[in-house]
């Protein structure tokens, strides 16, 4: 899964299209923001069109499951893991869990 952020760095939907992810880097319509989660920024204007999602998070005893989801596709899984980043924008920090700069969960 590739995160995208438009020009001025909001988020936009992530998207899994490695090809044409690939080519707008070589074509310098796009950079890397960031390697760990691998995110880009076009350098051009875009829409900010964006779906709704549902973030569903399973408190177990030992594990802390966490799951986004869109109506059409599962965007991102974690289980059984310790660490991982969150949603800045929801400023979370339990069991092991740990808010940082990254503006969607993945795996560390």
């Amino acid at each position: 899964m590739v995160y995208v952020m438009n020009s001025k760095g909001l988020p936009l939907m992530p998207t899994s299209r490695y090809g044409m992810v690939r080519h707008l880097l070589k074509d310098g319509k796009a950079k890397v923001v960031s390697r760990c989660p691998f995110t880009v920024q076009f350098n051009y204007e875009t829409t900010n069109y964006t779906q709704d999602v549902s973030l569903g998070i399973d408190p177990g005893y030992k594990h802390i499951g966490v799951s986004v989801t869109t109506n059409d596709i599962e965007a991102l899984t974690v289980g059984n893991q310790t660490c991982v980043y969150l949603d800045s924008v929801l400023g979370w920090e339990f069991h092991g869990l740990v808010c940082c700069h990254a503006w969607m969960a993945v795996l560390c």
